[in-house]
């Protein structure tokens, strides 16, 4: 017996298939709808969830994943194309979307696994939509030191160390400014520390300590613990893209922006209260990475070890394991001084965008909400010179760029307002008259 709501949904995903017909006489080539058609649409979300629950084939998988790189590429084209055509007054014609298809050649083997990707997806569309139906499982969440995200946010953050009872020992880390991808590396480390872990028992010794032999960091008479992981390449490939399926490029693209994050050393700061003292500091101060890693290859033959020695880019042999050594600034304090993130929060705020790339202010202001969500300050209030320097706007502020700072500021408020962590903000004035924004966020958020 079929389901009427299964039914339902094909009816709502019927979309027009359009056939190149030539005309035998005159040669002329054009669009027509084939009425007769079977068609299925559905959005790159659902894709990605098929892909990762498995409902789509291993060589299926693989090949629509290389595929949607080429998707975007056509879609800007597409864009172009209706934007180009209407400004010269007029609507696309079927002529024009010929032009555009005919500067695409594909390989005949490429063409095939097209069609044999579709045909699948046409065959198994009613099994395809269950998969949709299926509940997600319970949000997992994992913790990323309140310290590290303080010296990513706050600017001048030395007076308040030093008057924060709480925060004595703490890290002051000089010129934390991360590009987008490198953020997200951090994220991915942390995610993987919390995985490699024991993260539960906080009274545990091994709390957030990773899964490898823990390493020590002295500073004269104090002696800090350092957490060390080791994971596949595989894990962290696919931690970071969030998926199973990567090819070639990505791989080059992570190794490219995780070399560039080992090489940045910074100004770390430690301010340790001298015992029996009440405003007496002993001040240390080094430079130093945030973490280094070490890529251990075994069982692997001579020609083996030549072919990793003359490959710059090639890092991985038989056996690949990389061994992370944070610094005592990812754990510092984290049992109790720590912000909460859903483990798909970047999922999230990909699938608000729409695109895997996006400016690192989103990723700012994500640390910010978070961090006040984690305080229990649900009703906020921020000057608008304010988030210009927690989202590091300044640079486009003082060389003018006002309007592409105001959409900028906008555009991270609706996409945490899109995924359901703001339940609403909205510009106003302070008694001062003021630019502010003035944000709600949802505390029951997970």
């Amino acid at each position: 017996m079929k389901d009427p709501k299964i039914e339902e949904e094909l009816k709502k995903r019927r979309c027009p298939t359009f056939s190149v017909i030539k005309d035998p006489e005159t040669g002329v080539e054009r669009l027509e709808e084939d009425k007769a058609a079977i068609s299925f649409s559905y959005d790159s979300v659902e894709l990605e969830k098929w892909i990762k629950e498995e409902a789509i084939p291993k060589d299926l998988s693989e090949f629509i994943v290389k595929e949607s790189e080429e998707i975007a590429i056509r879609l800007k084209e597409s864009k172009e194309m209706v934007a180009r055509v209407r400004k010269e007054g007029r609507e696309p014609t079927s002529e024009d979307w010929l032009e555009l298809i005919k500067t695409k050649q594909q390989t005949m083997e490429h063409l095939l696994k097209g069609v044999e990707f579709h045909k699948f997806i046409l065959e198994n569309r009613e099994s395809l939509l269950k998969t949709l139906q299926k509940p997600s499982p319970k949000n997992k969440t994992f913790r990323q030191s309140r310290e590290l995200i303080d010296n990513k946010l706050d600017r001048d953050i030395d007076k308040e160390k030093l008057s924060d009872p709480e925060s004595t020992g703490a890290p002051i880390i000089r010129g934390l400014d991360l590009d987008q991808a490198e953020d997200r590396i951090l994220h991915t480390l942390t995610l993987l520390l919390s995985k490699k872990s024991e993260n539960k028992d906080q009274t545990s010794s091994e709390y957030y300590m990773g899964n490898y032999e823990k390493g020590i960091v002295r500073i004269t008479e104090i002696e800090m613990e350092t957490a060390r992981i080791l994971v596949s390449p595989h894990e962290f490939y696919s931690t970071y893209y969030g998926r199973e399926n990567y090819n070639s490029d990505h791989i080059k693209f992570v190794l490219k922006k995780l070399h560039g994050l080992l090489q940045k050393q910074y100004l770390t700061t430690w301010n340790f209260r001298i015992k029996g003292t009440v405003k007496k500091y002993n001040k240390f101060r080094t430079y130093c990475p945030l973490f280094n890693i070490v890529i251990l290859n075994s069982d692997l033959s001579e020609n083996e070890c030549q072919d990793i020695d003359n490959n710059k880019e090639l890092l991985e042999g038989k056996g690949c394991q990389f061994l992370f050594k944070f610094q005592p600034q990812f754990t510092n304090n984290i049992r109790d001084r720590y912000v909460e993130f859903p483990e798909d929060i970047y999922q999230r705020i990909t699938e608000a965008i729409g695109k895997d790339r996006f400016s690192q202010s989103i990723n700012l202001m994500r640390d910010f909400l978070f961090r006040e969500k984690q305080s229990k300050r649900y009703d906020i209030i921020r000057d608008k010179d304010t988030l210009i320097g927690i989202l590091k706007l300044d640079k486009f502020w003082e060389e003018g760029r006002k309007k592409k700072v105001e959409e900028l500021i906008v555009e991270c408020l609706e996409v945490f307002l899109k995924i359901g962590l703001l339940e609403e903000w909205k510009a106003v004035k302070g008694k001062a008259d003021q630019d502010q924004y003035q944000i709600k966020i949802n505390k029951d958020f997970k």
